[in-house]
């Protein structure tokens, strides 16, 4: 990665003001050992054995340096502290601040602000108004010195200005000025995402806002190599931010700064698409995979749009044969997704249903009694499910069924994935759903899906938004036993025509 560019353009001479017992001067013969240790260890480049003759190679042998612009400052005994040097170029009226190193045992006193104050002044004296300087994206104070001393931020492209974006923060500016490649002047650096995010409420606020994200979006396809999006288009609102753009879909999930784990989901997805792929089963390649670094981490996938129907808009003008046929296919395309169950480590799931805020809405005896179910719950034998199965996760191409949004696979008992898709997908039709628990009592499939409910990270919202008010009740139960006459009766629909539920 190339170094960061700054410049300085024509201002008065700086004050060197030096902390106290300590002065500033030429560099005199002898000094090369102590100028070699002072830029060792600092990602400068002098690993060698210090010497008087490594300093000469590396420096005086070059005719822009000059032995009186090697500058150092030392301490009332005489030690060198630290050295910057004025390197001369071809070019008239311009300088270059190089080689900027502090001692070990000097780090963190404040020595290399004067030092350079002092390089500048020398090289104004002799008619070098303007000055450079390249440094690291790591080297945080020195920046903020550089930026104290009148540098400004060199911008000659896209990755530059995003590298620069991600360094307000930790400077503590809300924007920088900053001039172009031929030191002119440009629009400020300003943060690629402005808004504060500290918890999922300030994330619920922002993932739909495009007009917040467009920055980002622009950020991704300058990394990538593609031409700008003329216009973003917002898609059905899920939980990580989704727009398209083009012919390209652009998902970026929610930070860490917000409570969640951005890293693990981008790649769980990916993984989980890829192994999609490889079963055949259609869902969108992914085009790109990353992450912007700026104020937050946004870990972000590139798809390709597919002008589909989402399957929750289509079924309600589906006929009921057209219905039934789409659940059929689908039960075998869940196969697919499937495998074949083996035993897993399900503990991780069972601790974040434990943990799940959702449940906050119930009383306390229902958590009560929630918590401990869970406990107790039989978790053995698993499967990779897609975890999110509602009308606009699953797309109508024409015939194929195509599935989107695999963020929350997982590996889990299959009767995971029942909460999202009696409930939304399904939208409670008991002939699609008999489908799916044939075979399996009544009272049993009541109980299973009641340990969905609870074992499901969306459960308890998807039994207070959407299964009550489907069966016309408002009131959430008070206690298990309540829970599962209610999935009982939801379940009606399923086992009208035989209750034996064959």
């Amino acid at each position: 990665m190339r170094q960061l560019t700054m410049y300085r353009p024509p201002l008065p001479a700086p004050q060197p003001d030096p902390p106290a017992g300590w002065h500033i001067r030429s560099y005199q013969p002898g000094d090369g050992e102590a100028w070699c240790r002072c830029c060792q260890g600092g990602a400068l480049g002098v690993e060698e054995a210090p010497s008087e003759a490594l300093f000469q190679r590396l420096m005086l042998s070059d005719p822009h340096i000059l032995p009186e612009n090697v500058l150092f400052i030392v301490d009332e005994q005489g030690r060198i502290g630290g050295t910057t040097t004025l390197f001369c170029p071809d070019e008239p009226g311009l300088g270059t601040i190089h080689m900027v190193a502090v001692g070990e045992r000097d780090r963190g006193k404040g020595l290399s602000t004067p030092v350079c104050a002092a390089a500048i002044a020398r090289g104004i004296a002799q008619g070098r108004n303007r000055m450079t300087l390249t440094t690291d994206d790591f080297r945080i104070p020195a920046i903020r010195s550089y930026l104290k001393l009148g540098f400004l931020p060199v911008v000659d492209g896209w990755e530059m200005r995003r590298r620069w974006q991600a360094l307000l923060a930790p400077l503590g500016r809300a924007s920088l000025p900053c001039v172009d490649a031929a030191y002119r002047p440009t629009d400020e650096i300003m943060p690629l995402f402005a808004p504060k995010l500290a918890c999922w409420a300030d994330w619920s606020r922002y993932y739909q806002d495009r007009e917040a994200f467009a920055p980002i979006v622009e950020a991704i396809y300058a990394i990538e190599g593609w031409e700008r999006p003329d216009r973003l288009e917002s898609l059905t609102p899920g939980t990580h931010f989704v727009v398209k753009c083009g012919d390209r879909v652009i998902k970026i999930y929610a930070p860490a700064a917000v409570g969640a784990d951005p890293r693990a989901e981008q790649a769980r997805e990916a993984a989980r698409m890829e192994s999609a792929l490889a079963a055949g089963i259609s869902t969108p390649d992914i085009l790109a995979r990353g992450v912007i670094h700026t104020t937050y981490d946004f870990y972000y996938l590139v798809m390709p749009y597919i002008d589909g129907v989402e399957a929750g808009v289509w079924m309600k003008t589906a006929t009921p044969e057209a219905r039934l046929d789409f659940a059929r296919r689908l039960t075998g395309l869940l196969c697919a997704v499937h495998g074949p169950q083996a035993r897993a480590d399900l503990e991780p799931l069972r601790q974040q249903a434990l943990e799940n805020p959702r449940f906050a809405q119930y009383g306390e005896t229902f958590r009560r009694q929630a918590a401990q179910r869970l406990r107790e719950m039989p978790l053995c034998a698993a499967v990779d499910v897609h975890g999110d199965l509602t009308g606009e996760n699953v797309l109508m191409d024409g015939e194929k069924i195509i599935l989107l949004d695999f963020a929350d696979g997982c590996r889990a008992p299959v009767w995971y994935e029942w909460p999202p898709l009696f409930a939304d997908l399904m939208a409670g039709d008991g002939a699609l759903i008999r489908l799916f628990v044939a075979g399996m009592p009544r009272e049993t499939a009541a109980s299973t899906l009641a340990d969905a409910l609870l074992l499901h990270d969306f459960g308890p919202d998807i039994l207070a938004k959407m299964i009550l008010p489907q069966m016309g009740q408002k009131a959430l139960p008070e206690d298990l036993d309540a829970l599962v006459r209610t999935c009982y009766d939801y379940l009606e629909g399923a086992y009208t025509e035989d209750d034996s539920g064959i």
